[in-house]
């Protein structure tokens, strides 16, 4: 898959070399066994949560360089830095989400565009079409199924980390969300995309997942608006080219645009802001995840946390901004909170009481 369609696609695509944790729950045959019958990794041990709590965990893995989209001009020079950028682990992030309700201890995440696809519609023409379309090669990723790489970064430090205390009621109407999303007969788990709506049950992107199933238990909605950036879609971005792609919905904009082939040399050294407006898109950013998650930490992450300095600057990015202030919000509200394992996963815990 092209690398500029996996740093727009939220970096969640498929790799190699996952785990292979033990089942604890063999038996199981429910709709959630796949995401809570098999052991959990190592980084969610080490933060230690207390048993007797109910947990919703975000541990999100950002980009190694930023991925700019505040302007046309920053995001396509941010790209470029970010394809130069040695070593494929440097030009990807994840997000997935963790649980434990009572008994249950749970992880998941969505995943998709796997294939050749969306590589195969860059090198033919089609430009950032690629990136707006929907891939019907959507999962979630089993509990004991996840890239190593990640764990892996995770357990090291190298991610942001974040366990919110809910009630179990709340932990509980999570996983019955989950068990709607997996079994809903419009199969909302195996359409993989930036535009598709979680709650709705027309699919997922895996930043957009994480967020949906920690409001389904009543936590960061306040944050997850402004996790979302508005972009403006130019003639200079889309191209209409060549070749059949029958499993791939493609994005089209509402006015229509486009009907010829856009080189991909020509997508990467023009201008992005060239051409006029066909489409506004709201789509989450992971800097702006970064922003507001790393906000949360302020109050108890010491001064030099990398976290802070990986951050895009807030002035002149009013986006960052209000993305930090709703993190710093959302923490205020937690009587107590503080950093588990700070030497290793450096995990931000939010409680109750």
């Amino acid at each position: 898959m092209s690398l500029v369609a996996l740093m727009l696609l939220a970096g969640c695509a498929g790799y190699n070399r996952f785990d292979a944790a033990p089942l604890t729950e063999p038996a199981r045959a429910d709709p959630l066994a796949p995401y809570e019958a098999a052991r959990w990794p190592e980084f969610l041990h080490r933060i230690d949560l207390p048993r007797g709590r109910d947990y919703v965990i975000l541990a999100f893995l950002p980009t190694n360089k930023p991925i700019d989209l505040s302007s046309p001009e920053r995001a396509r020079s941010s790209v470029l830095s970010a394809l130069v950028s040695p070593g494929f682990d440097t030009k990807i992030g994840h997000m997935i989400v963790a649980w434990q309700c009572g008994p249950h201890r749970g992880m998941t995440s969505m995943t998709g565009a796997k294939g050749t696809e969306a590589a195969d519609m860059f090198k033919a023409g089609w430009g950032f079409v690629a990136a707006l379309s929907t891939y019907s090669d959507g999962r979630l990723y089993p509990e004991g199924e996840h890239r190593l790489a990640n764990l892996d970064a995770l357990e090291a430090g190298r991610g942001v980390v974040t366990a919110v205390e809910v009630t179990r009621g709340a932990c509980d109407e999570m996983r019955r969300e989950l068990t709607r999303f997996v079994t809903h007969p419009d199969a909302p788990m195996q359409t993989y995309g930036l535009r598709q709506d979680p709650a709705s049950y027309e699919g997922a992107g895996c930043i957009s997942f994480g967020f949906y199933l920690a409001g389904a238990a009543g936590v960061l909605g306040e944050v997850a608006p402004q996790i979302r950036r508005d972009i403006a879609l130019r003639t200079s971005l889309l191209g209409r080219g060549t070749g059949s792609f029958p499993s791939v919905g493609l994005y089209r904009p509402p006015g229509g645009c486009c009907d010829k082939p856009l080189p991909l040399t020509r997508l990467l050294f023009s201008d992005w802001g060239a051409g006029p407006v066909v489409d506004r898109v709201r789509i989450e950013d992971g800097e702006l995840v970064l922003a507001a998650l790393v906000a949360a930490r302020e109050r108890v992450a010491p001064a030099d946390d990398w976290r802070f300095a990986r951050v895009l600057p807030a002035q002149g990015d009013a986006a960052v901004a209000r993305a930090a202030e709703a993190g710093r919000r959302f923490a205020a509200g937690y009587p107590v909170i503080r950093i588990a394992d700070p030497g290793g996963v450096s995990a931000l815990v939010l409680e109750r009481r």
